[in-house]
């Protein structure tokens, strides 16, 4: 597919036409041979509408609009070099096999095609949550805090109980904490990051360090949580605050949203206007 996408670039000039279909001019003019088989530009053309056209377009159009707006720096191809080292870990030695089955020549090829765009994408996020950090973070409300978890009411009273009195909130955690998640650790929590929705709401009415005066009970699944706000200010934890908000999809598409409509995107075929409409509607233009 990645093959497909680059030779598509490269050879397809397409028209607008009238009936809101696109052609392709010089449809029979032959782009691979294998033997004596060849594949023309219009079956080239083809295999990409009959895909994933939806998905095609819109991974282009982000990919130009992110070249536009990043230069790829040094620190971007670091970053991009880092996380393939990451990733090539995790496979192990079946990391060339995966660049052979992705259509990839070889482990640069890999870097430039797939992980540069993905870095820029990180950068650009980031980029645009500094931007519109005063906004961001009154919506997700991004908090430092401790949380332990307990199946009983009573155990999360004695936790505030000794927490108040001075007692470590991690030793109180592995003393009460009947959960292997919610350990006492001090983590940056905000509204996407999966929390129960009663620790969301008590979270986003917090305006200082404070620690829950009573348990926070979960009604889904009768469990009980004590909070302890260390900070509320992610002015004070701004970098870490804007790489967290940075990993949300949500806002990652609210930037696009912004992106293409000032990129003035537009498509000039009707099938494959008809597939975004259906899977990704928010990047059309607004009419």
């Amino acid at each position: 597919m990645k093959k497909i996408l680059v030779l598509l670039t490269l050879i397809l000039t397409l028209a607008g036409c009238s009936d809101a279909s696109v052609r392709v001019s010089n449809r029979n003019e032959a782009v691979i041979s294998v033997g004596s088989t060849s594949i023309t530009r219009g079956q080239l053309f083809d295999m990409m509408i009959n895909q994933d056209p939806a998905g095609t377009v819109i991974t282009m159009a982000k990919e130009i609009i992110l070249a536009d707006k990043i230069e790829v720096t040094d620190e971007v191809r670091t970053k991009a070099r880092e996380t393939f080292e990451t990733i090539k870990e995790s496979f192990g030695e079946t990391f060339s096999d995966y660049l052979v089955q992705y259509g990839y020549k070889d482990e640069q090829d890999y870097i430039d095609k797939a992980l540069i765009p993905f870095t820029l994408q990180e950068f650009a996020t980031e980029a645009y949550v500094r931007e519109n950090f005063e906004r961001l973070s009154a919506e997700y409300y991004p908090r430092q805090v401790r949380i332990l978890q307990t199946t009983k009411e009573e155990d999360a009273k004695a936790a505030i109980a000794e927490i108040q009195d001075g007692a470590n909130f991690e030793d109180t955690a592995k003393k009460y904490s009947t959960s292997t998640t919610y350990k006492g650790e001090m983590e940056l929590v905000h509204k996407a990051s999966g929390k129960p929705t009663a620790i969301n709401t008590y979270l986003s009415t917090v305006r200082q360090p404070t620690l829950t005066s009573t348990p926070i009970k979960d009604d889904t699944n009768t469990l009980y949580y004590v909070v302890q706000v260390i900070e509320a200010n992610p002015e004070r934890f701004l970098d870490e605050a804007v790489k967290s908000l940075s990993a949300i999809a949500a806002i990652s598409d609210e930037m696009f949203v912004k992106y293409f409509e000032e990129a003035n995107f537009q498509i000039y075929d009707i099938d494959v206007y008809a597939g975004v409409k259906e899977s990704f509607a928010k990047f059309l233009p607004k009419k």
